[in-house]
C-alpha cells in the first residue's frame, strides 16, 4: 500500500526490485552503501528509510517504509453470552503506525463455516 509518500508493508512483505544490477542501497542514516538485493523490506518491523543510488553515484531515491499495522485488539462480549441464543458483539480496533484507525473487513468462522456479521 502506498500512501502519502510512504510504502506500508505487512510483517513479511518485501518490495521486489525488477533489476537491482548496478544499484546500491543503504538504510536509515547509514553512510555506507552496498549492492542492492533483489528485494528489500522493513528492518525489525519498524519504520525504515531505504536509500538507493546507481553504483558510485550521488543522486539518491528515498523510500519510506512503515509497518502496515502497528497494533490490534479484539473484544468479545458479553462475557456470559451463550451463542446462538445470545447476541455476541465483536469489536476490533486496529491502529496503523501513524496512529490512524485502519478499516478492516473481518471474516468470522464457526468451526469452518462462515458466520454472517450484522
Amino acid at each position: 500500500m502506498f500512501e502519502n509518500g510512504t510504502v506500508r508493508l505487512g510483517a513479511k512483505q518485501r518490495i521486489r526490485l525488477a533489476d537491482p544490477l548496478g544499484l546500491e542501497v543503504t538504510y536509515d542514516n547509514a553512510r555506507d552503501f552496498a549492492p542492492a538485493a533483489q528485494d528489500i523490506g522493513l528492518i525489525q518491523s519498524r519504520p525504515t528509510l531505504v536509500r538507493l543510488r546507481e553504483q558510485g553515484g550521488m543522486e539518491q531515491l528515498q523510500l519510506k517504509l512503515e509497518p502496515r499495522l502497528r497494533s490490534a485488539s479484539v473484544e468479545l462480549g458479553p462475557k456470559q453470552a451463550s451463542w446462538p441464543r445470545d447476541r455476541v458483539t465483536v469489536t476490533i480496533r486496529a491502529n496503523s503506525s501513524d496512529g490512524a484507525q485502519s478499516k478492516l473487513t473481518p471474516r468470522v468462522l464457526l468451526n469452518v463455516s462462515p458466520v454472517p456479521m450484522h
